[in-house]
């Protein structure tokens, strides 16, 4: 996949830093987890844990871990034979980056990645910090897997030091829809009157046919992502989401 310009974002969240890039497919989550349980972390707020398939991705992954203070998980393992394999579906084992004289041939081991970048065979029980494998969006918005109300998504995407997503343009749309893959999510705009979580202002509103229809309590939006087109929704209803990437996010220097 093309990436643009790397941008380098620290996120401050909870206590934790989040560190992501730019344009890039991963996030490096600073919670301790065994292996396991980073895997479901992954698959519920993102789509997995890393796969690493070229020189690349392991720049990218290098750039994210380089600040970190420990070994971090990556979605590569074993099973009852010591084949390794990525926890994502389907994926090619086809690159691999050991560090040198590291012994592979283990049984039900997990693989975690070093400060320098180096894959080391690790017991999948320990808690580790861990990276996941993103959305693969290259406009900056982050697509949530994991469901919330819409109030609960806007504190997730302000936990980002960012907002849930504002949309003021046709084309703005049309990448918030392609970076979703559910049938809808909670966008930033809700009724107060209509305007955006974020305080942004725009007149582009894109609504489905006799929406918004005002009914009781359907005081948010969720954008339809099968056509683009919004409806208005009880913000207690628990949804996807899309929150801006790179907004107001802190530069490392």
């Amino acid at each position: 996949m093309a990436k643009g310009i790397q941008t380098l974002y620290l996120l401050f969240i909870s206590g934790f830093c989040y560190l992501t890039l730019g344009s890039s497919d991963f996030q490096l989550i600073p919670l301790l987890k065994t292996y396991q349980d980073a895997k479901s972390h992954c698959k519920e707020m993102y789509t997995d844990l890393a796969t690493v398939h070229n020189a690349t991705d392991m720049k990218d992954l290098i750039t994210l871990v380089s600040n970190n203070s420990s070994r971090a998980w990556i979605g590569l393992e074993t099973g009852d034979v010591w084949m390794w394999h990525w926890s994502k579906p389907n994926q090619k084992q086809d690159f691999f980056k050991w560090r040198a004289g590291e012994s592979q041939e283990k049984k039900d081991a997990c693989a975690a990645m070093d400060t320098h970048g180096d894959w080391f065979v690790s017991n999948c029980g320990a808690k580790r910090s861990f990276i996941c494998h993103g959305n693969g969006d290259t406009s900056g918005h982050i697509f949530v897997a994991g469901t919330k109300s819409w109030r609960d998504a806007q504190s997730h995407c302000r936990g980002l030091l960012s907002d849930l997503v504002s949309i003021h343009s046709s084309e703005e749309n049309e990448a918030v829809r392609n970076v979703s893959v559910s049938n809808s999510a909670w966008i930033g705009l809700f009724r107060d009157p209509w305007k955006w979580s974020d305080g942004s202002t725009s007149s582009f509103r894109n609504w489905k046919p006799l929406q918004p229809n005002y009914l009781k309590g359907q005081n948010c939006t969720a954008a339809i992502f099968k056509d683009g087109r919004w409806n208005d929704l009880k913000c207690t209803g628990k949804r996807n989401f899309v929150c801006h990437g790179a907004k107001n996010q802190i530069p490392v220097v």
